[in-house]
């Protein structure tokens, strides 16, 4: 059940910060249905990627500085998702 709980908070922060971001950029408000769609985009992102980084880590990596193995793994990961999400963001705007 926490499981549960954290991805569909999770879930949610990414739909109110895709809008939040989309009303930044376009100066008016995101619609629900692109606001969800960007947040679910994120979202798959985030689990694609994150299995991607679990299986392919070397295990011995992951008992190391976890410091550094975030700043060097992770960090470009999200630099990526984001600038995939501030792509799709450019796509579309106002009516």
């Amino acid at each position: 059940m926490a499981l549960l709980f954290y991805i569909v908070v999770k879930f949610v922060a990414y739909v109110v910060w895709c809008a939040y971001g989309w009303y930044l950029l376009h100066k008016c408000a995101a619609g629900y249905g692109t606001a969800v769609r960007l947040g679910g985009l994120r979202w798959l992102m985030g689990v694609g990627f994150g299995v991607l980084i679990f299986l392919f880590l070397p295990t011995d990596a992951q008992g190391s500085d976890l410091i550094a193995v975030y700043v060097a793994v992770y960090t470009p990961v999200r630099i990526l998702e984001w600038t995939i999400m501030g792509g799709s963001s450019l796509r579309g705007g106002c009516a």
